[in-house]
């Protein structure tokens, strides 16, 4: 694990996303005097400070999704919620709101949210932002792989599951929690999907796993952990395992899924809030209190 801590960051990262190991945007909430929002972007060499347009103290980037050098969409989170753009050379901002963003290409974008039961679904199709069909249930996180193949997890009255839209419907599926329990991060590929968080485990909060294998969800059962141990981010498909990051306590919890059994091992000291692989590689970043890389 290599540590790489961006300049003039003073607070916490709450979202990255890599498209090459030559390009990756992370973004949060910082403690600033400044009058605009900082984003941080690796050029493959450092990561350097750009600016957008906004106050720290009345908004913030909660989610970002990268698609290019030229092509980043972010949302805004706090009292001022709006969606905004990167072209390269400066930042659009546009109407919208949500809890996460996720594009697979320059016309296939998604924003999801929502509260008290009811859907908030906007899709991006290179022109413009639509409203969009929705679940009814209030999503979380969201993961675009193509306009007919789009996961977001979700909290509603029957429970936590997932949702997954066709093109056409969103098909609910119900994770089997006995006692509770919701996603922090959703990860992976179409055929290797990971959500990942916090459940209720013999009257305590443990952490919660559950996989997609391309045709249904399974709990993947968790280490048996002290109270209060959650997870918060994933990696899915890093080499030939699966790597989940979170908190035990105070204490930071790394562990690596081999597909038969949780080993723990050596974190990066960060607190991790969000993690993605590095496109070509296998590698990650991981982002909370800074900014670490891990090589498999």
């Amino acid at each position: 694990m290599t540590l790489t801590l961006p300049p003039d960051v003073n607070g916490s990262i709450l979202a990255v996303s890599a498209d090459s190991p030559t390009d990756a945007w992370a973004v949060g909430m910082w403690s600033s005097t400044e009058t605009y929002i900082p984003v941080l972007h690796w050029d493959g060499i450092a990561w350097k400070l750009l600016r957008a347009p906004g106050s720290v103290y009345s908004s913030f980037f909660i989610s970002v999704t990268a698609l290019s050098p030229i092509n980043v969409w972010a949302l805004v989170g706090g009292p001022t919620q709006d969606i905004m753009h990167w072209n390269g050379s400066t930042w659009k901002v546009y109407g919208g709101s949500g809890s996460s963003i996720s594009g697979d290409s320059p016309s296939d974008v998604w924003t999801v949210g929502g509260s008290n039961g009811s859907s908030i679904v906007d899709h991006w199709n290179g022109m413009r932002w639509t409203a969009t069909l929705g679940p009814g249930r209030a999503l979380n996180h969201v993961l675009a792989f193509s306009p007919t193949n789009v996961w977001a997890t979700y909290l509603g009255s029957d429970g936590v599951g997932a949702a997954h839209w066709d093109g056409s419907t969103w098909t609910v599926s119900l994770f089997p929690l006995p006692q509770g329990g919701g996603p922090d991060d959703l990860r992976g590929t179409p055929n290797d999907l990971w959500a990942v968080g916090i459940t209720v485990k013999d009257s305590q909060l443990a952490p919660l796993a559950v996989h997609f294998d391309g045709s249904s969800w399974s709990v993947t059962p968790t280490p048996t952990l002290p109270h209060w141990a959650h997870f918060t981010a994933a990696v899915a498909t890093l080499g030939s395992s699966e790597m989940v990051f979170g908190f035990q306590g105070r204490r930071n919890l790394t562990e690596k899924w081999d597909g038969a059994a949780w080993a723990k091992i050596k974190g990066p000291g960060i607190g991790v809030l969000a993690a993605t692989t590095i496109p070509g590689t296998s590698s990650a970043w991981a982002v909370g209190g800074g900014i670490a890389r891990y090589d498999c």
